[in-house]
Parts: C-alpha cells; sequence; structure tokens
C-alpha cells in the first residue's frame, strides 16, 4: 500500500517568512527569560506570584494565533508601506500572511506587560523592605 505525502512546496514561502520574523523581533523568548528570572527574584521577597495581568493573556492569544497564521500563509494582505525594510513583513509594501500583524500586536503587549511586571516587582520589593521582612 503507497502512502501519499503532501507537497511541502506551497508551505515553503510562509515557513520562510516565520523564520525571517522570528530572527528579526527577538521578544517574546527574551521577555519570558526575563520574567522567570523577575519571578525567581521576588521569591525572595514574597511567596506569592503576582498576579497575572491580562494585557499578557492577550499576548499569549495574539501570538498564538499570529503564528498558526503564518505557519498556514492564508490570506495574503497587501503590506502597508510604513517602513521600507525587507525585515518587517507587513509593514513593507510586499504582501504579507494576516497573521504577521497578529504576531506584531502580541510582541507590544508582550513589552507592556513587561513593563507592568517590572513595576509591580519593584513595588514589592519596597514594600517588604519598608515592612522589613525579606521572606
Amino acid at each position: 500500500m503507497a502512502q501519499h505525502v503532501a507537497d511541502p512546496r506551497p508551505f515553503l514561502p510562509a515557513a520562510q517568512q516565520t523564520h525571517k520574523v522570528l530572527a528579526a523581533v527577538p521578544g517574546p523568548v527574551e521577555l519570558d527569560l526575563y520574567l522567570g528570572a523577575g519571578g525567581l527574584i521576588l521569591q525572595h521577597f514574597r511567596r506569592r506570584p503576582i498576579d497575572v495581568v491580562y494585557v499578557g493573556k492577550a499576548a499569549t492569544a495574539l501570538l498564538m494565533v499570529g503564528f498558526c497564521d503564518l505557519l498556514l500563509g492564508l490570506p495574503v494582505v497587501d503590506g502597508l508601506g510604513l517602513v521600507n525594510v525587507p525585515w518587517l513583513p507587513g509593514l513593507n509594501s510586499q504582501p504579507a500572511a494576516l497573521g504577521i500583524f497578529f504576531v506584531y500586536a502580541g510582541v507590544i503587549c508582550s513589552l507592556v506587560t513587561a513593563v507592568v511586571y517590572t513595576g509591580k516587582g519593584i513595588q514589592v520589593i519596597r514594600e517588604s523592605r519598608r515592612s522589613g521582612a525579606t521572606s
């Protein structure tokens, strides 16, 4: 019985575009490492983790939708023409998968989340030092 293998060629442009985005947009992985290290530091000052902020949940959802759509590569929309660099698909004038805009929004939400958590972490450390407790 012969097995049929799907032709991967239609997915190559989307995979190449996904690779460009991952290489050009440092963000989610670095931010996760930053927030993870911050969480470990804050355990010294408070046992209970910082409450979840919903912009972080939105970031996760946007990134999941965006990367899934980049893998599918559909629908393809015209670029906005805002920049003239090849490493920002969708924002330049080249056509791109719609998911790239979800990825951009997810990265922005991730940055906002990092800023919010950093502020809350600083507040926890200050309150802990004021009260004289370190754990």
